[in-house]
């Protein structure tokens, strides 16, 4: 039993200054001080990066955007970059909500909920065997909905994360993870300010006006770098601002008791988050990064 404790007591002093040893070795090993990754590729340090980045809106009442749109940004460090984005919308699509207005907003007829419907749901005179409802000007067609025609921006990027992705374990893209925020200014097209008709038989005017909105804009992307100059670029932003997009009468009088009160103008624009998602390829110079140590 003795001699078993004499062993025991043996191995522990012996196994002390070892485990020591091995400990002082890693933090003062050729390892101490080294970088977690050695020849980093910098996709962004000192490059531009010129993005083809067409994008659409979703989540829209009334009416859908495509924009053919693009970015331009200077990379400051790896992880910081300034630029600007901009896009012009040259398509515009109705939706299935537009839709159903168009053919449910019909004139009901008598007093003020006719009038009512007059500024909101413009009409002519009536037709034979349509009295109730008179001869609609179209709510879409008649285009008194509100677009958005182009967008441009300035913004800061801050590159988040980095790192590869795996395709079926044979092919690796670097990534990177970035977040933006800026201001924009966005080129709008709205119905112009006009009164209820008088006459409850004569349609309301639908003539559009130009503005100019001044928003903040934010989101995050993915870049994925298919070589040292080439990549692949998903990015997401938001546009909060407030316009009618319905050309409607929304507001009450400036006493706050009448609603509606028969005018369309700017009380009449409603908050809106304004998303959009684009899908793009980027272009780096120039096209030979810098490599870390």
């Amino acid at each position: 039993m003795g001699s078993t404790r004499t062993i025991v007591l043996t191995l522990a002093l012996v196994a002390v200054p070892v485990a020591a040893q091995a400990q002082e070795v890693q933090l003062t090993g050729p390892l101490a001080g080294a970088p977690a990754i050695k020849r980093q590729v910098l996709h962004r340090q000192g490059r531009l990066h010129l993005g083809i980045v067409p994008a659409f809106t979703f989540g829209d009442e009334y009416v859908r955007h495509l924009f053919a749109g693009g970015r331009l940004e200077y990379n400051i460090f790896d992880f910081l970059a300034i630029g600007v984005w901009g896009g012009y919308a040259p398509l515009t699509l109705e939706t299935g909500l537009a839709d159903e207005v168009q053919d449910k907003a019909y004139r009901s007829g008598g007093g003020g909920q006719s009038s009512n419907q007059n500024l909101n749901f413009p009409y002519g005179h009536e037709e034979e065997g349509h009295e109730d409802w008179g001869n609609r000007q179209d709510f879409t067609e008649g285009d008194q909905l509100g677009r958005m025609q182009w967008v441009a921006a300035g913004e800061l990027t801050l590159a988040l994360l980095r790192g590869k992705l795996g395709l079926v374990g044979k092919v690796f893209l670097d990534v990177d993870v970035y977040a933006f925020a800026g201001a924009a200014a966005v080129g709008l097209q709205e119905r112009a300010d006009v009164d209820r008709p008088t006459n409850e038989d004569d349609p309301s005017d639908v003539s559009q006006a130009t503005r100019v909105a001044i928003a903040p804009t934010f989101g995050a992307g993915i870049n994925m770098y298919a070589n040292n100059w080439i990549g692949i670029t998903l990015e997401y932003r938001a546009l909060p601002f407030s316009w009618n997009r319905s050309g409607t009468d929304e507001c009450c009088s400036e006493d706050g008791e009448s609603f509606p009160d028969g005018h369309i103008d700017e009380d009449d624009r409603q908050l809106s988050f304004n998303q959009m998602l684009g899908v793009g390829v980027i272009f780096a110079l120039p096209t030979t990064p810098e490599i870390a140590e």
